[in-house]
């Protein structure tokens, strides 16, 4: 009962939204595990962040949702997959600041954007990485990394 009233009042401020797995409306499972599921909670207007699941603070991701324990390995490649999408978010952010006019002022500036740069070029090839990872964990682990 106190389960069934916690769905309930979450439910009135707040609605599901899926993230994994993608579904295809001209393609729609006969079946579907219900531990695959990642969902995240919507506010009214959409106020909760973007629909990759992740949370807004400042403006900038900040967190994915995390599968139910225990879930089969696809669960994870798709939290694995929304890691990978924050990465090279995170490695375009980095080019961006570096980008901007103003470090080659002086030496200390040039260096700091060579820093940038650097960690944004870590950033995708990480990025590739887990995405790999993924892939891998999307075929329950049948698959090649």
């Amino acid at each position: 009962l106190v389960a069934e009233e916690v769905v309930r009042r979450v439910a009135a401020v707040a609605r599901p939204v899926l993230i994994s797995p993608r579904l295809d409306a001209h393609r729609l499972p006969g079946t579907l595990d219900p531990r695959t599921l990642l969902v995240r909670l919507a506010a009214p207007g959409g106020l909760a962040g973007p629909a990759d699941g992740t949370r807004v603070a400042g403006g900038l991701p900040t967190a994915v949702p995390v599968p139910v324990h225990d879930g089969p390995p696809a669960a994870y490649g798709a939290l694995a997959h929304a890691s990978a999408e924050r990465l090279e978010g995170h490695a375009a952010r980095l080019e961006a600041c570096a980008g901007h006019s103003g470090w080659d002022k002086d030496e200390a500036g040039e260096r700091f954007r060579t820093v940038l740069l650097n960690h944004a070029e870590r950033c995708a090839r990480a990025a590739a990485d887990v995405r790999g990872a993924a892939g891998w964990l999307a075929d329950d682990g049948r698959g090649t990394a």
